[in-house]
This record gives C-alpha cells, sequence and structure tokens, in this order.
C-alpha cells in the first residue's frame, strides 16, 4: 500500500516530463489528473507512446518537484494515462513552476498589438500562441488578463516556433514585471501548486 502525499491534487495542470525507460526518449505534457495511483497527461506526442511501456515521471510544483515509475495503461488522441508503480521520489531541479492557463493578452511590438493566447505561464516567464513571427531577442510589452486584473509585463523572446497555423506562432518569453500590485497578482496563479 503507498502513501500519497496531500499536495497531489494542486499538482494537477503543471508540466510533466516523460522519460520512456526502453529508449530513454523524452516526451512533455500537462498533468489533467492525479490521484497518487493514476497519472493522466495531456500530450502533442500521445501517438508516440504505447500502453504497456515502462516511464519514469517527472511532476514540476512550485515546491515539489516528484518522480515516478509508471506503466502506461490506455491512449487517446492527445492524451496517456498511467499507473504508477512506486512511492514518489523528490528531486532537485532549478526549473521554475509552469502551469497551462487559458488566458488572454494583448502583445505589442514595434507599435503595433496583437491579441495572443497564453498557453502557460512560470513565474518569469509565459508562453504565447499568436499571429507572428519574432525572432530571439526581441523585445516586446505583454498585457495579461488574470482573474485578480491586467498585469503588465516586458517579454524577451526566447524562441518562436511556427505551428503550422498562420494564425499561431508558439512563442517563449522571459518577462519582467514592475508594479509590486501587479506582481502579487501574477503570484496568486500559483497559490494552490505544490
Amino acid at each position: 500500500m503507498h502513501s500519497y502525499p496531500a499536495w497531489e491534487s494542486s499538482l494537477r495542470g503543471t508540466r510533466v516530463r516523460l522519460q520512456r525507460v526502453r529508449d530513454a526518449r523524452f516526451f512533455g505534457g500537462w498533468t489533467v489528473d492525479y490521484n497518487g495511483r493514476q497519472i493522466v497527461v495531456d500530450t502533442v506526442h500521445a501517438q508516440d507512446l504505447q500502453e504497456g511501456d515502462q516511464f519514469l515521471i517527472q511532476m514540476y510544483g512550485k515546491e515539489d518537484k516528484t518522480m515516478y515509475s509508471a506503466v502506461c495503461t490506455s491512449l487517446g488522441r492527445d492524451w496517456a494515462k498511467f499507473d504508477v508503480q512506486d512511492s514518489p521520489r523528490p528531486f532537485l531541479v532549478q526549473e521554475d513552476v509552469r502551469l497551462r492557463l487559458q488566458l488572454f493578452a494583448k502583445l505589442t511590438h514595434e507599435g503595433f498589438t496583437y491579441e495572443v493566447d497564453v498557453m502557460d505561464v512560470g513565474p518569469n516567464g509565459v508562453g504565447v500562441c499568436g499571429p507572428l513571427d519574432l525572432q530571439k531577442g526581441d523585445t516586446v510589452e505583454l498585457a495579461v488578463d488574470t482573474p485578480s486584473g491586467q498585469v503588465d509585463m516586458v517579454g524577451k523572446v526566447r524562441y518562436c516556433i511556427d505551428s503550422g497555423s498562420p494564425f499561431c506562432h508558439r512563442i517563449g518569453l522571459q518577462t519582467e514585471i514592475s508594479d509590486r500590485l501587479q506582481k502579487s497578482w501574477w503570484k496568486d496563479l500559483f497559490r494552490d501548486v505544490a
């Protein structure tokens, strides 16, 4: 019988890294559901996985980063379900928590403003999907609508990937918020994450 941590539900919506044991290949995704015995992961790589494969799963919370051995038990078009095989093992990592959220924002670059979809957020970064092709190192302004209010930030482009759709380039931004109140609103997004 496993003993499961009380914070397990707070890992829902956080980033997950999967490593398949048979070939050491890595896959990424987001925790959809986790109850200590099973993990459901939303991943664009579901078609590359196979039921019965053994994985090491790393879950990235705000404070807690844990690793499990698990077996893939079922697959959908864009999700995979895993049965946990052992107790959680903490591990040290220097990566910030990232949450998958659906927020709207306005991105301004070179005097033009675009509506973008926020895909994921971290304490010091944002992933957005928008209709513009940016270069690494470009500086942008971003106004994100959060439940607490609009948070204005300056972002530096870390990457910009063409998603195959003319309306969506995946843009990773390293961000800085200067207003103290808005910084607290941003931190509120991570309040319930372990």
